[in-house]
């Protein structure tokens, strides 16, 4: 395995804190800047750090992460299709290999369905990163402090759930590999919300309200789930053939 000079942008994040600490020593020098220290939308800032610190590899957890906010602030949500195309644009006139770290969110576009404008946002942030010359990662995966506010449990879309340090240990592994995928998606272990609660907070009041059909969502949350999802049951990730179904509006 080659060592590398990684670049982590949006290191400070929910998976950025724990890649921090996941990536073994000896394999990589990983700088791992704030943004106060490096703007990820300013393409000459970001050129001059790969040059400064000669990083061969890159990886863009950089993103707008406020999901509710996406849906009513549009300008918030195109941070992503912005950073995505800087960050791939820059790093390929270097001739940094770059990863850009998406969602399983936008799985259900991919399959013609409907999703929300954080999805639409990650789609066309992947679209871009693919046209400059990056490689996109689709990563889920939730955290303890998001499971406390959990009122009730379900098991939903292609992809399955993992712990967030989880994730990151398998991030490590991934951004550190010789030969990358254009498009990869990583989710250690399959399993599900239910079972995430049941091995590590087995008395969380959402166990005693699982929701077990589509209906019974729509009749919680005023929202039907799309029809990937998959109650009740673990279902392996489909990774699906890149398209954008979607425009950003």
């Amino acid at each position: 395995m080659k060592a590398r000079r990684l670049l982590i942008l949006g290191g400070s994040g929910r998976l950025g804190r724990r890649l921090k600490t996941s990536l073994p020593k000896g394999n990589a020098t990983a700088f791992f800047p704030s943004r106060a220290d490096l703007d990820a939308l300013s393409a000459q800032d970001l050129s001059m750090f790969l040059v400064e610190h000669s990083i061969d590899r890159c990886v863009c957890l950089a993103a707008a992460t406020d999901v509710a906010r996406c849906e009513r602030d549009l300008e918030y949500a195109s941070i992503n299709p912005q950073i995505a195309s800087v960050v791939s644009r820059v790093c390929t006139d270097h001739l940094v290999e770059s990863v850009y770290i998406s969602t399983d969110y936008v799985v259900p576009l991919l399959l013609n369905e409907s999703a929300n404008v954080y999805a639409s946002s990650k789609l066309v942030a992947e679209h871009l990163a693919l046209q400059h010359g990056s490689n996109v990662l689709r990563v889920a995966f939730t955290t303890p402090e998001q499971s406390s506010a959990w009122s009730f449990v379900n098991s939903y879309t292609r992809s399955n759930r993992a712990w967030v340090e989880d994730t990151a240990k398998a991030l490590s592994g991934y951004i550190l590999r010789d030969e990358l995928s254009p498009i990869a998606s990583l989710c250690p272990p399959e399993t599900t919300f239910e079972d995430l609660l049941r091995a590590r907070f087995p008395h969380h009041k959402a166990l005693d309200c699982t929701v077990w059909s589509p209906e019974d969502m729509k009749a919680r949350v005023g929202v039907a789930a799309p029809s990937s999802t998959c109650f009740n049951r673990v279902h392996d990730h489909e990774i699906v053939k890149h398209s954008v179904t979607k425009c950003w509006q």
